[in-house]
């Protein structure tokens, strides 16, 4: 068991520049098998790639491994309201429980853009999680134009230290209504410490306007009018 940190650096003659990228793995068996396995599987991803041979020459990895599971676990996420407009700050608490060890606190805000139509989405989910995610329904997959554009994409992949922050809506034009999109994020790095599980919250979306006319004709308690 264990954790291992690495860093990789790729170079070739054909590539418009060198693909950098750090990672974090963490087993409870063999840890020392994942990252020859990511390494291996970006290799491939570069030399097959549809646009140019990269002509790789050099394959560079450090690696630093130790047995202790310096692990975090996503145990709850906050936000400051259940109803926003578009235009709204949302402001989020994330609680975060060190493996056999302290409990962290993140707060930090995203906001909703001007733009997200408040009569065609009526609600938004934000999700805290470590580590890449997979495509939502409501997504399409990347599309590159170059090579260099599919070495920017492998390097901007998050690794398993790093907590995001991420707003979605509901895809408003797909048939399907749990088909989400991302549309914020927000990243921070926990150097060392492999993330895992992920929480979210959803909360309403109101056009502004409605919510200035229901703020103006809510009577406060305690108050005459």
């Amino acid at each position: 068991q264990g954790t291992v940190e690495v860093n990789y650096q790729i170079l070739g003659d054909g590539m418009p520049k060198p693909l950098e990228r750090h990672d974090l793995f963490l087993s409870t068996q063999d840890v020392a098998i994942y990252p020859p396995w990511q390494l291996a599987n970006i290799v491939d991803f570069l030399n097959y790639n549809d646009f140019q041979d990269p002509q790789i020459t050099r394959i560079a990895a450090s690696m630093q491994v130790t047995k202790a599971l310096k692990a975090i676990h996503i145990n709850h996420l906050e936000l400051d309201s259940d109803s926003y407009s578009p235009g709204d700050t949302i402001h989020y608490t994330v609680e975060l429980q060190t493996y056999q060890g302290e409990t962290k606190t993140v707060n930090g805000e995203i906001e909703i853009p001007d733009d997200l139509d408040a009569y065609s989405v009526d609600y938004i989910t934000v999700r805290a999680y470590g580590g890449p995610r997979e495509l939502e329904s409501g997504e399409n997959p990347r599309e590159f134009r170059s090579l260099e554009e599919l070495i920017d994409a492998v390097e901007d992949l998050p690794s398993y230290d790093t907590l995001t922050v991420e707003l979605f809506a509901p895809d408003p034009y797909s048939p399907y209504l749990d088909a989400l999109q991302g549309i914020d994020k927000v990243r921070q790095n926990f150097t060392g410490y492999f993330l895992y599980d992920s929480r979210e919250v959803q909360a309403y979306l109101y056009p502004a306007e409605e919510r200035s006319e229901e703020e103006e004709t809510t009577e406060v308690p305690g108050k005459g009018k």
